[in-house]
């Protein structure tokens, strides 16, 4: 029998805007969630959650995920095939870099990229939410009128699900 505590594990919390209230997430046991107005609820509701999922397994004689280390060493090793490794070499060596270098700078470049991408998406919603709301109250019919193609959102490209259904309605808390 285990004897984890619901505190070893790692907990996200984020705001959902379309829901106006907290999500709690267990990040090792994923099922292990809560929502709430109140942050202090929210995170000893998805505790309680999680000291109930250990309690369950235990008794059920399962294994127990093992909590998410608090730090990382920084260190990660990888195995690329070896045209990758060498493409990357090559790069690394036009750059005046190590190699490990390179690929650090690389991924941080994709993972702010991703997180660049993930916010012109949300002023891009909000705007496309304006200017919904400032055609509807100015009893403007026709979505076409009010919004050119270059605008839509990927995820909105099909005028009807765009205009049934505004974008703030469709957001995930991801």
């Amino acid at each position: 029998m285990s004897k984890l505590s619901p505190k070893e594990f790692q907990v996200v919390v984020k705001w959902n805007e379309s829901e106006n209230n907290y999500v709690a997430q267990c990040m090792e046991i994923p099922s292990c969630t809560s929502t709430s107005n109140d942050l202090g609820e929210v995170v000893e509701d998805v505790y309680y959650a999680i000291e109930d999922h250990i309690a369950i397994r235990n008794e059920l004689g399962l294994g127990l995920p093992k909590p998410a280390p608090k730090e990382h060493s920084g260190k990660l090793l990888l195995r690329l095939p070896k045209t990758l490794h060498r493409g990357l070499a090559n790069r690394a060596t036009r750059e005046g870099v190590s190699i490990n270098q390179y690929i650090a700078v690389s991924l941080s470049h994709v993972v702010m990229s991703d997180s660049l991408i993930d916010e012109a998406r949300k002023a891009m919603r909000n705007t496309l939410d304006d200017v919904y709301q400032n055609a509807r109250l100015n009893d403007l019919t026709s979505p076409e009128t009010i919004v050119s193609s270059q605008w839509v959102i990927p995820e909105y490209s099909q005028p009807s699900q765009r205009w049934k259904n505004p974008p703030h309605s469709e957001q995930n808390v991801n």
